[in-house]
């Protein structure tokens, strides 16, 4: 299992669904960064996925949490007021 993808889709913003495995859990937390789901039942993975089509607020966050996960400094360098 590599975790290089996720590492790329946090990078860009992107939303995720991933399986709950303690691997995974090193960097993903549900319902902050990603959305994570039990890797044997697809009816969970098809749940995650219409919440994210179905609320782009959520879509948005999970995506924008994992990319300040992936890039802090540029993140926190974003949220703050420009002069």
């Amino acid at each position: 299992m590599s975790l290089l993808k996720l590492f790329e889709y946090m990078a860009h913003g992107k939303p995720i669904v991933s399986s709950d495995l303690p691997a995974i859990r090193e960097v993903l937390r549900d319902s902050v960064n990603s959305v994570l789901v039990s890797p044997d039942n697809p009816s969970d993975w098809v749940k995650a996925h219409q919440r994210l089509h179905e609320n782009e607020v959520f879509r948005d966050q999970i995506g924008l949490q994992g990319r300040r996960t992936f890039w802090p400094s540029i993140a926190a360098s974003h949220a703050q007021p420009t002069s």
